[in-house]
């Protein structure tokens, strides 16, 4: 899933996962806590693309017990924006993704420098999503 302003990153990552047939869900930028954790449920994501600026959002549904689930379902936070990883509060919560990467990092790494771990699970194409756009 997408939730973020527009950046020239969306893009490039938006083509790179339909380039590899990764389901794509985009949410508008305007929603609020309830309208991403119904697009979360609704969706089924694994991955979420979000601008630094909506990380807060994600916060406020991490701290709704009845909705924080959809989060816990993450198996990626990819940050398109900012330079840094993201706040440390989020980051130490139990229920946050297990693997946060800025958009930054993941150009490092293309670099010569090491991401410590490429971002990767299994995919089952029966059961898992199909592109939505």
């Amino acid at each position: 899933m997408f939730f973020g302003d527009n950046h020239p990153q969306y893009v490039v990552l938006l083509l790179a996962m339909a380039y590899l047939g990764v389901p794509i869900t985009p949410s508008k930028p305007a929603n609020g806590a309830y309208e991403t954790y119904q697009h979360l449920n609704n969706s089924g994501s694994r991955i979420l693309c979000c601008s630094r600026n909506k990380i807060p959002i994600i916060e406020q549904i991490l701290k709704d017990e009845a909705h924080s689930q959809y989060i816990s379902n993450l198996k990626l936070l990819l940050i398109i924006d900012g330079d840094s990883a993201v706040p440390e509060s989020f980051q130490n919560h139990p229920l946050a993704p297990k693997q946060i990467v800025t958009f930054k990092q993941l150009l490092a790494h293309g670099n010569g420098q090491s991401l410590g771990r490429i971002p990767h699970f299994a995919v089952n194409p029966a059961s898992d999503n199909h592109m939505i756009v």
